[in-house]
């Protein structure tokens, strides 16, 4: 008696990866999970992005507070991809300088007014934010 069960099972539907080379068996209710993560984008406090700072080093943070902004465009026509990316935002993020330590462990630094970096001006996006898929 074998204690691994066969695999795949008996009739199952095969699925071929890009390659064409390997193939694995669809298991009914897993095959969109599987195919496309899909993050959800709401801005609101609580929720995780990427914040770039001035050096342009990536800390991920959360969201302290979220500052509407109503977009009216621009003399060239830009407009951004989404109503969140208009928007600003207060965030909180550990610090990635090892000497800033306290009893109870590595420092947090808050940044506010932060923006989306497609509306930051600054070179490389520096002191503006991203979506973690971004």
């Amino acid at each position: 008696m074998s204690l691994i069960p066969d695999y795949p099972p008996q009739g199952a539907s095969y699925v071929y990866d890009i390659s064409g080379l390997a193939k694995k068996p669809l298991v009914r209710g897993n095959e969109a999970t599987e195919r496309e993560a899909v993050m959800e984008r709401k801005l609101e406090v609580g929720c995780s992005l990427i914040y770039i700072d001035p050096m342009r080093e990536k800390h991920l943070s959360v969201v302290t507070a979220v500052w509407k902004n109503e977009y009216t465009g621009d003399p060239v026509g830009f407009k951004p991809p989404d109503d969140a990316v208009r928007d600003g935002v207060n965030l909180v993020y550990v610090s990635s300088d090892p000497q800033k330590m306290d009893t109870y462990g590595r420092q947090i630094e808050r940044q506010t007014s932060v923006v989306h970096r497609s509306m930051q001006p600054a070179p490389g996006g520096a002191n503006s934010w991203c979506w973690p898929d971004e």
